[in-house]
């Protein structure tokens, strides 16, 4: 029979790490960096490009060539990979089109994650009401852990 030391051993080799380029997101970095470095984890420093509202004209879709929504998020995810809190850590972009929580989930499954560590923006009141919250969104639908951190917390301070 397995001891309960044993049992409470935690391993977490994915860790997805949702960002929308926030400061609630660069005051999560530090955490998901601990996180990777203690655990020997990776990574996954993900974007979502939402959808514009939908027009009621037949259109094609705009090329990705083309689109300077898409290549502006791809060079804020190089911006952050490269950030200098994340040296060290084996960490890789993901910009993805579509609704977050499809973009997260797709990569959740494709990818094993074992943790999600995001920024919390903390709306409350009329502006959660009009505006939603993503991280609630996230830990009501993820299968795996969630750690949300708020933009007061003790090591995003630090940084």
């Amino acid at each position: 029979m397995p001891t309960l030391q044993a049992s409470l051993r935690l391993s977490f080799s994915n860790i997805l790490f949702p960002t929308d380029f926030s400061d609630a997101s660069t005051a999560a970095l530090p955490y998901a960096r601990a996180f990777a470095k203690i655990y020997g984890s990776r990574i996954l420093v993900t974007h979502a490009v939402t959808p514009h509202p939908p027009i009621f004209l037949p259109m094609e879709p705009v090329p990705l060539e083309m689109d300077g929504e898409w290549y502006d998020a791809q060079g804020r995810i190089k911006q952050f990979l490269a950030d200098e809190s994340l040296k060290g850590v084996t960490r890789e972009g993901v910009t993805r089109r579509g609704e977050l929580w499809y973009v997260l989930d797709d990569v959740i499954r494709r990818n094993s994650v074992d943790l999600i560590i995001l920024g919390c923006h903390g709306r409350h009141g009329l502006k959660k009401l009009v505006l939603g919250s993503d991280a609630e969104q996230i830990f009501r639908r993820s299968t795996c852990p969630v750690l949300t951190i708020g933009t007061k917390s003790a090591l995003a301070r630090r940084n």
